[in-house]
């Protein structure tokens, strides 16, 4: 949930994540400080790989979840402090929204594979902690924020709804030669027949 945030699909996809954290990264490391800014950072990569995983098919890798993040982080500031207004520009603003929906639509048409799931989930819980910041109530809010990532991201260790995790169950039971717990997972996954990459013969259970 988080080591997969250093892998990129290319190198125009570490190009793009790497140039937005260098312009917004400092920004926010500077007001909130090193090591709160760490934390934020691991809370948004906890949230958003995890709602990813949770809903889409397959894995996701990259920074953008945390990217799009600090920009609702900024954009609900933007109207309270000097320093995310300089940065939340309409032109900046407008560019994230225009990025966001063109990943939507790319993913969509099938022409590359975007984790918007991520890119949402990490806007809305940057956007939440840029309210509990300025919020009266924040020593209680922040913390229950934490806990709303961290819950995003227990998702991704037990999903059944998921047909990839039903898959893997599945092996798990092959491998235990348990013939009842195989089926029965692989009847969740609603596939068939099963891709035959994913076993090696010796590790089926008889039928």
């Amino acid at each position: 949930l988080v080591t997969s945030c250093f892998l990129h699909g290319n190198f125009m996809h570490i190009l793009f994540n790497g140039a937005a954290l260098w312009q917004i990264g400092p920004v926010i490391e500077a007001h909130l400080g090193r090591w709160r800014y760490l934390g934020f950072c691991l809370v948004l990569a906890v949230a958003s790989l995890g709602a990813e995983l949770a809903i889409s098919v397959g894995a996701v890798v990259g920074l953008s979840g945390i990217i799009f993040g600090m920009f609702g982080y900024l954009y609900s500031l933007r109207k309270t402090k000097d320093f995310a207004a300089a940065v939340m520009t309409p032109s900046a603003v407008q560019s994230m929204v225009f990025f966001f929906f063109l990943f939507i639509a790319l993913d969509a048409a099938g022409a590359m594979r975007v984790g918007n799931w991520a890119h949402a989930a990490g806007a809305a819980v940057g956007w939440l902690f840029g309210y509990a910041s300025i919020h009266r109530q924040r020593i209680v809010l922040i913390p229950l924020i934490v806990l709303l990532a961290l819950g995003l991201g227990s998702l991704a260790y037990w999903m059944p709804w998921s047909a990839d995790f039903c898959i893997y169950q599945a092996q798990k039971q092959a491998i235990a030669q348990n013939a009842d717990g195989y089926q029965e997972w692989l009847s969740r996954a609603r596939v068939a027949p099963i891709p035959p990459r994913l076993y090696a013969p010796e590790e089926l259970p008889p039928p």
